[in-house]
């Protein structure tokens, strides 16, 4: 049974943003049974969630979105180069039966992989402007990139951005998880151990810059929003 003090709680988990450590640190406070993490909002309808104190998961604000009432809301953004490099890293280190985007990246360069995400956004939706599609519509909805204009997308992300409680930073983390623990009622002190990161990962520095020109083209709209939720920060929303 879920603790008194503890607030109910909803996480838009955008993959490769440090999410999984808060997670679960969280789990050790809320109880697994009263935790959604990753994918477990794919296995059953979204009524059948309503009762979960602590929600979060690989899902867009589609879902979210039909979620925030009641609940404090948070999400983490991440420099959007240095998100896509971790993530092709991360998939470089796993199965390639498990899933098809682990296949692909292990049998193209970086280069063809970024390409084929200009190509096919639909089809990469794990890397192109993952941030702004997760944040105006995401995973767990019943529209596509085909759907929107670029515009519309950016134009969708800040509003929905501007209606969660907070927003947190990969580069900022420990400090990001401090307040929204303390909002959610639970006490953590000490260093963190991130889960999930991927060790040896590729960085932008010693990338030609043709590569570098791909990864700007691929995440260009994630930039405008990581730099208008930065500019929030600043100015003390």
């Amino acid at each position: 049974m879920i603790l008194q003090h503890l607030r109910p709680a909803l996480f838009l988990h955008i993959p490769k943003t440090a999410g999984t450590t808060l997670i679960e640190i969280a789990a050790q406070h809320y109880g697994d049974r009263n935790c959604l993490s990753h994918s477990d909002y794919m296995k059953y309808p979204l009524e059948n969630y309503r009762h979960v104190p602590f929600i979060s998961g690989h899902f867009g604000y589609a879902i979210a979105g039909h979620l925030l009432a009641g609940r404090y809301s948070f999400t983490f953004l991440r420099d959007p180069i240095e998100r896509v490099l971790s993530f092709y890293s991360f998939c470089r280190t796993r199965d390639p039966d498990e899933f098809d985007i682990y296949r692909i990246v292990q049998s193209n360069s970086l280069d063809r992989f970024l390409e084929m995400a200009l190509e096919s956004p639909n089809e990469f939706s794990h890397v192109w402007n993952n941030q702004v599609w997760m944040l105006a519509h995401g995973w767990g909805g019943s529209h596509s990139f085909n759907d929107y204009t670029e515009a519309r997308l950016l134009k969708l992300a800040k509003a929905h951005l501007d209606r969660l409680s907070h927003v947190g930073f990969t580069e900022t983390f420990p400090a990001d998880l401090r307040i929204i623990f303390a909002n959610l009622g639970i006490g953590h002190e000490g260093a963190l151990a991130h889960s999930n990161a991927t060790p040896e990962r590729l960085t932008r520095d010693g990338l030609p810059a043709s590569t570098l020109r791909l990864l700007d083209r691929v995440t260009a709209l994630d930039r405008e929003l990581y730099d208008y939720a930065r500019s929030r920060r600043s100015g003390g929303s």
